[in-house]
């Protein structure tokens, strides 16, 4: 009788064990900042952690310091986090780094809500890889004291618009210049005048550098560099007009109309003298840099790790007003637009984030959908070596065997003729990219 009685009590004891035995999650990013300065996202573990007892999230600070030594040695040591970031969505696919999250993506409402574009760019080879976890636009800042009357927001942001400004503001003499440098010309022009294009003129299946709207992009970009309209087109007798010794100095000192950049920027662009605004590309297209969060093909907990990841991202309702909420009552910097709409949440982030022209640039976005794509460098293989670092047999100057980037530099400013180069470079750069099948039906 007591033999039994030590075998229920051993019983018992085995259920509470395993029934209070908390998850663990491994969790690794790049944005998590100084265990000791307070930040968003650790706000956000420690708030997640409250509300859920039965798990323990590990923050592997050694990512912190230096994460792609830190998920080299993880990948050695075969010891993959079971939520990580990383910045090629098909090249941690194709090293089986990847969780298969379709059924669990599917099978969530909220999943659903997301625009396809960002859906999509978390495909690879007909499988969800990866979540978007935050997401930033891509577009011009403009000096709104150097706008006169600010009559570029009762005026539709186009080309000639944009293109009227930027020459209108330009006065050296008077210690201005319209626009900073037009090297992202390439990147966004294509899809300015195709709709069938995206970022640095991909389709989808391939790169479109032989196109007229590409040429085009170049031939502008020529003409305001070469015509004194842009900072990087300056003589360096001409740059003594602003008192400067870079671009950015003239910028944050007023002196340049437009600059291209992320809206990641925003918070720090606020705290300059003059006033800035968020005009985004002309035309209206909406281009969006993503962060993804990935759970490992290793972990044994898929489904506690896909809801913190989630709670974690820009689509989960809950997570982001908890953000928002962190973010009011903290001062902490927010550090993504919303990804889905929801009651509440326009009027906290409207009074959070004072950058003019940032809200419409999202309420455009909703609108359009459509009409938003995804920048490269995340989502397509080989974009870093099609768009910069492939080394050419031609000679830009002084250097030999220049990268692709350096050529198509030269181009812009005129001291190369891109027609005559144009089908080389687009052979170069088509050669680099790796197309997976998910890519060719968009």
């Amino acid at each position: 009788m007591a033999g039994i009685f030590v075998i229920g009590i051993l019983l018992f004891l085995i259920v509470v064990f395993f029934t209070n035995k908390k998850v663990t999650i491994t969790y690794a990013a790049w944005n998590l900042g100084p265990v000791d300065q307070p930040s968003l996202e650790r706000r956000m573990i420690e708030q997640y952690q409250s509300e859920h007892p039965e798990v323990e999230i590990v923050i592997l600070e050694e990512f912190t310091k230096d994460y792609n030594k830190a998920m080299e040695e993880a990948v050695l040591k075969d010891q993959l986090p079971d939520v990580f970031m990383y910045s090629g969505n098909p090249l941690a696919e194709e090293k089986g780094w990847c969780y298969d999250l379709t059924k669990l993506c599917e099978d969530d409402k909220e999943w659903k809500l997301i625009p396809s574009v960002l859906q999509e760019a978390a495909v690879v080879k007909g499988k969800i890889v990866c979540i978007p976890s935050a997401i930033h636009f891509l577009g011009y800042y403009g000096n709104v004291n150097l706008l006169e009357g600010n009559t570029a927001f009762q005026e539709a942001f186009t080309y000639e618009f944009f293109d009227k400004a930027v020459k209108s503001m330009t006065d050296l003499k008077a210690g201005r210049i319209g626009l900073a440098d037009a090297s992202s010309f390439i990147d966004w022009y294509p899809a300015y005048q195709n709709i069938s294009y995206g970022w640095y003129s991909w389709d989808g299946g391939k790169l479109n550098l032989t196109s007229y709207e590409f040429q085009e992009a170049i031939q502008k970009q020529k003409e305001l560099n070469q015509g004194g309209y842009t900072f990087a087109g300056l003589s360096e007798e001409e740059r003594s007009y602003l008192q400067v010794e870079n671009d950015w100095e003239a910028w944050i000192q007023g002196k340049i109309g437009f600059k291209f950049d992320g809206t990641w920027v925003s918070d720090y662009y606020n705290g300059l003298e003059d006033e800035y605004a968020f005009f985004g590309i002309p035309g209206g297209r909406t281009c969006i840099v993503p962060d993804f969060l990935f759970l490992s093909s290793q972990t044994t907990v898929p489904k506690e790790a896909y809801e913190f990841a989630k709670y974690m991202s820009a689509f989960s309702e809950k997570g982001y007003m908890q953000r928002l909420t962190f973010a009011e009552q903290e001062e902490l910097l927010m550090n993504s637009m919303p990804m889905i709409s929801f009651e509440g949440m326009k009027e906290k982030f409207q009074s959070l984030e004072s950058m003019k022209g940032l809200w419409e640039a999202y309420e455009n976005y909703v609108k359009y959908p459509e009409q938003a794509y995804v920048e490269l460098v995340k989502i397509l293989p080989g974009y870093n070596e099609a768009r910069w670092n492939y080394q050419t047999t031609l000679t830009v100057g002084d250097v030999k065997q220049a990268t692709i980037a350096q050529v198509l530099d030269a181009c812009g400013f005129g001291r190369m003729e891109f027609s005559s180069l144009a089908k080389e470079l687009n052979y170069l750069a088509n050669t680099s990219v790796k197309i997976y099948p998910q890519q060719l039906q968009h």
